[in-house]
């Protein structure tokens, strides 16, 4: 535990504790990614997922990039989203099938979004959070 500048309690994920014990989520040590920390909410509460990401790291700026490519591209928007619906009616019930089915898919996004960036010179513009 460390306390910064302003007094702020922090745990070692880098979230504020008071903040997470409000919300009531809980962080999940079993995430790989070592630049993103994952929270989930508390057993019994609707669905939740947080991602803390690592300023400046590749796990922050895919998915600015993903999220402003798309904001760009009504069309692709529209496109992923069908896909998202029909894979979650395909696999309702196993979440590792939903991921894989969606998978080329978002990578194909990642292309077109990597192509877009070098034309425009896309910089990571702030998050939503």
């Amino acid at each position: 535990m460390t306390r910064p500048a302003g007094g702020v309690r922090r745990d070692r994920e880098g979230v504020a504790r008071g903040t997470r014990r409000r919300l009531g989520l809980t962080h999940r040590a079993d995430n790989p990614e070592l630049t993103k920390r994952y929270f989930r909410e508390a057993p019994g509460s609707r669905r939740t997922h947080v991602h803390v990401r690592e300023l400046g790291s590749f796990s922050q700026q895919l998915p600015l990039l993903f999220r402003d490519y798309l904001r760009a591209h009504p069309d692709a928007a529209a496109e992923f989203a069908e896909v998202k619906r029909r894979c979650a009616r395909q696999f309702r019930d196993d979440r590792q099938r939903y991921v894989s089915a969606k998978e080329p898919f978002v990578w194909d996004i990642v292309r077109r979004a990597d192509t877009w960036a070098q034309r425009v010179g896309w910089r990571p513009g702030p998050s939503d959070a």
